[in-house]
């Protein structure tokens, strides 16, 4: 998604066509020649209508959807389960900010790091909406955030980046970015406690291989493995 794309879809505009169609059909809505931004409008409600069980609360606040990020994220019941409590958190990976969102209503602080300037924009206003007001979206990549900063956090989140630029699929953590195996021993000085949520496929014996003090959880949903999540103390 570019900005100029961003811009039209929060238009009051656009917005209100898509609140108008948000039934209807995309395919009627993209071959309405009488409306403006039509392809823009229909392509909105199409991943609107598709969120509705993935992303309840996106959905209920028209929010903005990427394709990639969307397609990316995890769902709002799978961002909720993780065991993650207390006053600050670091997302080193907001992305749509699905994770971010659950973050939110766990802890008093959230900083969340994205490094494309639209995403953050658009994770920004969709946030708002959704009344996430203790949340910090900062532009910037976790190694450039990690290599400066002077806070401390009770927990670090990430969900390490697992496609290539090819666009092949990666479950190694070495090969994900960020590469938490690289930068845990940052990682430790800046936060007391560290979860990184990994692909279903992960070999969860290679957790115990990598960290110190971890334990791992797999989350299932509607009998299907969903994510792998790791937590070092």
């Amino acid at each position: 998604m570019t900005l100029e794309e961003f811009e039209i879809l929060t238009s009051d505009e656009v917005l209100q066509a898509i609140e108008q169609r948000i039934e209807c059909n995309p395919i009627d809505i993209a071959l309405d020649k009488y409306l403006e931004h039509a392809s823009a409008v229909a392509t909105q409600v199409k991943r609107l209508q598709r969120a509705r069980a993935k992303l309840p609360s996106y959905y209920a606040v028209r929010a903005t959807l990427p394709p990639r990020a969307y397609e990316q994220s995890s769902s709002e019941q799978c961002a909720m389960h993780k065991q993650l409590t207390g006053v600050s958190v670091l997302d080193l990976t907001c992305g749509l900010g699905v994770d971010t969102l659950a973050l939110s209503r766990k802890f008093s602080r959230v900083v969340s790091l994205e490094r494309d300037p639209v995403l953050a924009s658009v994770t920004r206003h969709n946030l708002k909406l959704l009344g996430a007001e203790n949340v910090e979206v900062l532009c910037t990549s976790a190694e450039e955030y990690l290599a400066t900063t002077t806070e401390h956090f009770d927990w670090i989140f990430a969900d390490p980046d697992r496609r290539s630029e090819r666009g092949e699929k990666m479950v190694l953590l070495e090969d994900c970015s960020p590469n938490m195996v690289a930068l845990y021993p940052r990682l430790k000085e800046v936060a007391d406690n560290i979860c990184i949520k990994c692909s279903p496929l992960f070999d969860t014996a290679e957790a115990f291989r990598k960290f110190n003090n971890c334990s791992v959880e797999t989350v299932s949903l509607g009998g299907e493995c969903k994510e792998v999540n790791i937590y070092i103390e």
